[in-house]
């Protein structure tokens, strides 16, 4: 997957013409297997930034469209929060639970 994204990102940079999705493409092969969480994080970033300077339609972003992808991005940020803080609950539970049983060991 590294060398896909990186052949990728190559033939976007050295290719006639340059739209800021075209690097995405590159980009989340990259950022799905890097191996640094900071590494990681700028990728996603610069992916979540390259997806709204142009869409893929080659129209700018009004108004009405940013206010519609910084809605969706809150939603799926709050799904996964959500969803991560109900995953920590059930761990701390089977701890406790577990505990409760062997108070002792």
């Amino acid at each position: 997957m590294y060398g896909v994204g990186i052949v990728l990102v190559a033939v976007v940079v050295f290719g006639p013409a340059v739209r800021p999705w075209y690097v995405v493409w590159g980009l989340v092969p990259l950022a799905a297997v890097a191996t640094h969480r900071p590494v990681r994080r700028v990728l996603a970033v610069c992916c979540a930034g390259l997806a709204l300077v142009v869409l893929p339609d080659g129209y700018s972003l009004n108004p009405q469209r940013l206010l519609l992808a910084l809605t969706g991005g809150l939603v799926g940020v709050a799904a996964f929060v959500v969803l991560g803080l109900m995953i920590e609950r059930a761990t701390w539970r089977t701890a406790w639970a577990a505990t409760a049983r062997h108070p002792h060991q």
